[in-house]
């Protein structure tokens, strides 16, 4: 998994590969995310930063053909946005979860009732 940050690519991405997009603005997040297409990644936008609030994401995400997002649950937290919301506005779209706490696992539980089956990130040691 490659992470895209502020238009450089790091490493090389592989063709197939999840590549995480985490940009400060909605400008950005087009570019890189053309750009992992591009390359043949899967890119994912990373609710992160201004992109943690799920109403501003679901407006980008609306112009964007396709495109997915890996929710960082912690994330959204701190931006102040409870998981029920970020579910609801941007569920569909949801391809992967960032977990970094074991206070995080009903979050994922309130995705799987949606029917989230995608990859979940988490630290090892973190039981699922």
């Amino acid at each position: 998994m490659n992470y895209i940050a502020r238009a450089c690519v790091y490493p090389e991405l592989e063709r197939g590969e999840i590549c995480l997009i985490n940009v400060p603005d909605a400008d950005e997040a087009r570019k890189n995310y053309a750009a992992a297409l591009d390359a043949g990644a899967l890119p994912l936008l990373l609710t992160s930063g201004p992109l943690a609030d799920s109403d501003k994401l679901k407006k980008l995400l609306s112009g964007m053909n396709g495109a997915g997002v890996c929710w960082d649950i912690a994330q959204t937290l701190s931006a102040g946005e409870p998981p029920r919301t970020t579910v609801k506005a941007i569920g569909r779209f949801i391809r992967a979860v960032q977990l970094t706490a074991p206070e995080q696992l009903p979050s994922l539980e309130l995705l799987k009732a949606q029917g989230f089956d995608g990859v979940v990130i988490c630290p090892p040691g973190l039981t699922l």
